[in-house]
């Protein structure tokens, strides 16, 4: 069971089954580490190619374990994992480009963000087939931004 993090109070979604919600009254309301790696998601976000910009970076225990972006898929070898529910693409989500980077995500906490062009934060909830993915690695909490 994963925990989804939105980072404000506007947050409005249904939790899909096997997710508990957690919403912050806030922004503000993240703690000052939870707010600086999403700050660090949303950096990563801004430097992505692709037309959606999103960020991820993974933690566990006060460690950056891993980063990512989106990105074309095979533009620079990109290391991907495969599974059965994540079919090859045209691009690679961050939270994959991530998770591939990282040797165990048992427990950790994944921070995603996306970005407009003009850096403004967006909804950047992991797609179902990224959450699954997630999961199986055994990803504890998510934290994203809700633009």
């Amino acid at each position: 069971m994963l925990d989804e993090v939105g980072s404000s109070a506007n947050t409005s979604y249904t939790p899909r089954p096997g997710t508990a919600a957690i919403t912050f009254p806030t922004k503000t309301g993240l703690s000052k580490s939870q707010r600086a790696y999403l700050d660090i998601a949303v950096r990563l976000a801004e430097s992505s190619d692709s037309n959606f910009k999103h960020g991820a970076v993974f933690v566990r225990g006060g460690r950056l374990l891993s980063v990512g972006v989106n990105k074309w898929r095979n533009k620079n070898n990109i290391p991907v994992i495969e599974s059965d529910e994540y079919i090859s693409q045209l691009t690679v989500h961050a939270e994959i480009d991530a998770l591939a980077r990282v040797k165990d995500a048992k427990g950790a906490t994944v921070y995603i963000a996306r970005v407009t062009k003009n850096g403004e934060e967006r909804f950047s909830r992991p797609c179902e087939r990224c959450e699954k993915v997630l999961m199986d690695a055994g990803v504890k909490r998510v934290v994203y931004t809700t633009g």
